[in-house]
Parts: structure tokens; C-alpha cells; sequence
């Protein structure tokens, strides 16, 4: 059976989004990052067995880290195997407390067979180039739909169908077989992505919101939100377990940095559900980022307020209240590389200078990349804030001058409870 790798069409191009939404890749080395290498072997039986859901056995193949958040550890396989008689173009676990709670299999999204290409629209060689991978991702899509729910019905003893989430936006309906006390659950969106997940019967859920989360008061939630504040001996004020959600080579910033700040207070939405919600089609888009993410975090029981210039004591106070913040800002790679290196020297960090009127003209302004970053901190002495991009675990701990966010920021959405 031919690989899905062969169709993982993926841009090294960064545009200017003529719609100013954050969709920036930040640099060539960041978008590199990453990737599966196939494994060839069939798992499909392996991934099934009790024992692995008992926590008797291990997952099999081969696993790394990706991140942590609270209690839940995320892994994702290094090398992707058959599953349910194809590849996947990757495969998450999700573990609570060492126990197994669900495995994601996507074998399809739109993001990544795409990329990010708007320049193909301009002319009419590029505009028969997109149709042609539209007409194979409709294929692919199509095939991979028809042959999953073969399997998936071969191997069930039951199924039906289920609905997720409460809000009209992220309402979605999928398809549960069961085998035993394993659910496994066909999840599609038309035209954008195709994935499997597995989990215990037991723990399937109708609500985005984690199951722990939902008997709690909003005074509870927030007192363990304050407890993830952590303040240095230096200065810094951080918060601690946000998760890294990888943006990969996909036009997804506004995307996963919402997600980053969504996941760490809660929520369990993915990537793609997120992308197809904001209104994303073949890897382009997203009109409806702005009430996704009101709607995002209705689902989360939370607030969302936004705002079109930075004010610098709310960020504080909200980053003291354990929240963070999502900022959707003008991006510049050389003043990237200063907030990436932040001059550290033997563990201590030099703090940044105050900006010039000469900086100042080095400012990202109207017509610059648009860019999402999530404010993680700050260093109120040093006017510093705090924040990480979605390109992976290197790009946590940035800093830029409040100065710098203030003048080249142009939405700040606010978390409450």
C-alpha cells in the first residue's frame, strides 16, 4: 500500500498574509525541525492490546517526549508503522499520572499536505498546480475515510455515533466502534483532515474541558492557576507547565499558540479541530480565528476579552493570576534573533537595553509578517516580557522590551475565569 508521505507536500516559503492573520513560520530552521521516518511494521494489534491500557505493556515502537503539562505527559512516535492498514503521518499517546489515556492517529490534515502557498492563486500555472493537489487531497481523503471505517467496523463488536463539545462552532460529531472496553473513534472533517483515536470506554467525554476540571469552582480553578506562578530569585515572574504545541510547517501560529495557552487551562482541542473551526481550507485561511477562540474558550468554561493595544499592568496582572496571554503582533527575523539570545552569560540574564530612537526604527510596523506569540512572563524591573512561539522547545523564554510588544502588537486577547 503506498504511503501517505508520498502526498506531505510542505512549504519553505514565508509570505506576507495579505489578511494579517499571525501565520508566520519564524526562521528556515524552525520549519525544518521534526518529522517521521517510516517504520514498515503493522502495530495496529499491539496498539488494541488490554494490556497496554492496563499499563502492563508498553506502546510499541518507538516514542520520544514531546511535552508535559501538569499531570499529563505527551509523547509522539518517532517512526510511523501500519495502523489499521495505513501510515499515519503521526501518532501522539497521551499519558495521566503514567497511565495511558489516549492515542491520536492522523493520517491526514490539511496544514501539512498543503503548506503554506497563497502565492499559487496568483497566477493561473499556480492557481492548475492548487487544483491538482486539491483533486489528490480530496482522493486521498476519501479513500482513507472509506478504508478506516472498513477496518474499524471489522475489528468492533459495537458502534455508534457520539457528539463532542457544547458551542454551535466546535460541536462535532464522530463515529465510536468499540472492541471490548477500547473505543475507537473515527474522527473526519471534510476536505481538511482524517484521524483515529483511541481510548478506554470509560473515559470518553462529551466536553472539551478535562474531565477534573469540571466539578471544580471557578475559586478552585483559579487558586491551582496561581500555583503554576513561579518567582525567581532574579526577578522573573513565569508560569509554569504551558505546553508546546509544535506549529510545524503549517501556517498555524494564531493556531497553536492559542492552543498552548487553551491546553495548559484545560482544554483539549487539537490542532486540527482548531484549524477547521478558524476556518481554514488547504492550509490557507483562517477568517474565523477570532470567534474560534471566543468559542474555544467557552468550551473551557473562561473568558476571553481582546484588546488593540498592550497594557502592560493588565498582562501583569493576568500573568500573576497564572494566565497567559495570546498576542497577535508585526514580526521581524533580525529582531527575532534578539529576543531568542537575550544575552545570557554564565546563567545570569543581562537584561535588555532600553530602546533607542535608532531601535525604535528597527520595529516591525504595518506591512511586516503577522505573527502569534503566547506571553508566558515578565521582568517587571527590567520592563521585559516573557513568551514562547510554537516552533518547539527552543523558542520558550524570549524576551522583548514592553516598549517593543506595546508598538508592534496589534490584538491581546485576556484569559478569566
Amino acid at each position: 500500500m503506498k504511503s501517505l508521505f508520498s502526498y506531505a507536500i510542505v512549504s519553505l516559503s514565508c509570505v506576507v498574509s495579505v489578511w494579517a492573520l499571525p501565520q508566520d513560520f519564524g526562521d528556515l530552521s524552525d520549519l525544518l525541525a521534526g518529522g517521521l521516518r517510516p517504520d514498515g511494521r503493522e502495530m495496529t494489534d499491539g496498539f488494541l492490546d488490554p494490556a497496554v491500557w492496563r499499563g502492563d505493556r508498553d506502546l510499541p515502537g518507538d516514542w520520544k517526549e514531546a511535552y508535559q503539562f501538569g499531570p499529563r505527559l505527551v509523547k509522539h512516535i518517532t517512526a510511523a508503522p501500519y495502523l489499521f492498514g495505513h501510515v499515519p503521518i503521526g501518532v501522539e499517546a497521551t499519558y495521566h499520572k503514567k497511565t495511558l489515556e489516549r492515542v491520536s492517529i492522523y493520517y491526514l490534515e490539511a496544514g501539512s499536505f498543503f503548506g503554506y502557498e497563497p502565492t499559487l492563486k496568483e497566477s493561473n500555472e499556480g492557481k492548475q498546480v492548487l487544483r491538482e493537489k486539491q483533486q489528490t487531497f480530496h482522493k486521498i481523503f476519501k479513500e482513507l475515510e472509506r478504508n478506516l471505517e472498513k477496518e474499524l467496523e471489522r475489528r468492533a463488536t459495537r458502534q455508534e455515533a457520539k457528539v463532542e463539545g457544547k458551542t454551535v462552532m466546535f460541536k462535532r460529531r464522530f463515529q465510536q466502534f468499540e472492541k471490548d472496553d477500547l473505543a475507537m473513534q473515527l474522527r473526519t472533517e471534510r476536505n481538511f483532515y482524517v484521524r483515529v483515536d483511541l481510548c478506554q470506554v470509560a473515559n470518553v467525554q462529551e466536553d472539551y474541558l478535562r474531565p477534573e476540571l469540571l466539578p471544580l469552582r471557578k475559586r478552585e480553578r483559579g487558586g491551582a492557576l496561581e500555583a503554576n506562578v513561579s518567582r525567581a530569585p532574579g526577578g522573573d515572574v513565569t508560569l509554569k507547565g504551558i505546553p508546546m504545541i509544535y506549529q510545524g510547517g503549517r501556517a498555524y501560529c494564531g493556531i497553536t499558540t492559542y492552543l498552548m495557552a487553551a491546553q495548559y487551562l484545560g482544554l483539549t482541542i487539537d490542532p486540527a479541530t482548531m484549524a477547521s473551526v478558524s476556518g481554514f481550507r488547504y492550509g490557507m485561511g483562517g477568517h474565523k480565528m477570532i470567534e474560534a477562540y471566543k468559542a474555544a474558550a467557552k468550551e473551557g468554561r473562561l473568558r476571553l476579552s481582546r484588546a488593540s493595544k498592550v497594557d502592560v499592568d493588565r498582562v501583569k496582572a493576568s500573568i500573576d493570576a497564572g494566565l497567559p496571554v495570546v498576542v497577535w503582533r508585526r514580526y521581524d527575523r533580525q529582531r527575532n534573533r534578539l529576543h531568542t539570545v537575550a544575552a545570557r552569560s554564565e546563567g545570569t540574564m543581562t537584561a535588555l537595553p532600553e530602546p533607542t530612537e535608532e531601535d525604535r526604527t528597527t520595529w516591525p510596523a504595518a506591512g511586516a509578517p503577522a505573527h502569534a506569540s503566547v506571553i508566558t512572563g515578565y521582568h517587571g524591573d527590567r520592563n521585559e516580557m516573557i513568551f514562547a512561539e510554537s516552533w518547539g522547545e527552543h523558542a520558550r523564554g524570549k524576551r522583548m522590551r514592553a516598549e517593543e510588544l506595546e508598538a508592534t502588537a496589534y490584538y491581546v486577547f485576556y484569559f478569566s475565569m
